[in-house]
């Protein structure tokens, strides 16, 4: 009996079940566990655990009987790891009602299950940004999850245990892919920010936004590679937040209260950091931490 007892427990230890960090007022059973849920302005963002479960999918999530439907990169849940799953379009504010559901199978048989998941919680400021921390990945040397490019480094972290850093050359763009795109409201406001060192050799290093059609296509007619854009400072498709032509390092706070007029049939932005100058090849060292990208 003393046997199955310690049985029982280590395996409600592996669960969680005993790690405060684990308990939140977002409930399902096992053999699932919700760590976390997090709900403001624009989207919600689940985190998920499971163990010995095969073929689990979050199917739908709801914010005040609100249906979101457009998650914001995989909505697979893994074994054995925290799953952070995310859903924009959506808003939540105040106190707010949540309700998820999951299909899976048994990892001993074939037999599909679904699950549902609730929770109430207080809105937060949500960041819209996919790993803003830049802390999902292989680790130290891998690419971040949902990043084009660049590499997770312990040097000039600001929070938690990596930065993003990439170096030019050879990496000339730094973007966010398709499908970890930020979804907007062309008709708002927003404030983008980070922290950021970089160590410029020779310039330019610009960061923009590049704005995408409901269909994942650039709004507009493209302009020529490398052009100024119809506010001066970004290249090919995209709206310049800012440009780089020496050193810098500290928090940055960006107002974006024009895309209405900028980019007037956008439903997603991407955004990138590029190097470019006409006559002097660009090269330098970035680090980025902690960015975000919230709805004002």
């Amino acid at each position: 009996a003393i046997l199955i007892i310690l049985i029982v427990l280590a395996a409600l230890f592996a669960f969680g079940v005993f790690d405060p960090s684990a308990q939140t007022n977002c409930k399902i059973d096992l053999p699932f566990i919700c760590k976390d849920v997090k709900v403001g302005k624009g989207g919600i963002s689940l985190t998920l655990s499971a163990s010995n479960v095969k073929d689990a999918v979050v199917n739908s999530i709801k914010v005040n009987d609100q249906v979101c439907s457009t998650f914001q990169g995989s909505n697979t849940i893994i074994n054995n790891k925290d799953n952070e799953i995310r859903c924009l379009g959506v808003n939540g504010e105040g106190n707010v009602k949540v309700e998820f559901d999951i299909s899976y199978k048994s990892g001993l048989s074939d037999l599909s299950h679904s699950i549902k998941g609730s929770g109430n919680v207080k809105s937060e400021d949500f960041n819209l940004v996919y790993n803003g921390g830049f802390e999902f990945g292989n680790g130290l040397g891998s690419t971040p999850d949902g990043w084009s490019a660049g590499s997770q480094s312990n040097e000039n972290v600001k929070e938690g245990s990596y930065s993003l850093k990439f170096t030019y050359p050879p990496l000339s763009v730094i973007y966010q892919p398709s499908d970890r795109l930020i979804k907007i409201d062309v008709n708002k406001k927003y404030r983008y920010e980070h922290d950021i060192k970089i160590n410029i050799n020779s310039p330019t290093l610009y960061l923009e936004y590049v704005c995408y059609d409901i269909n994942i296509n650039p709004p507009d007619a493209p302009l020529p590679s490398y052009c100024p854009s119809t506010n001066g400072l970004g290249c090919i498709w995209g709206q310049g937040i800012t440009q780089y032509s020496s050193s810098f390092e500290g928090h940055q706070s960006f107002e974006i209260n024009d895309l209405a007029s900028l980019c007037p049939n956008a439903a997603y932005i991407a955004i990138d950091f590029e190097w470019w100058h006409p006559t002097v090849a660009p090269s330098g060292t970035v680090w980025v931490d902690n960015m975000k990208f919230t709805e004002i």
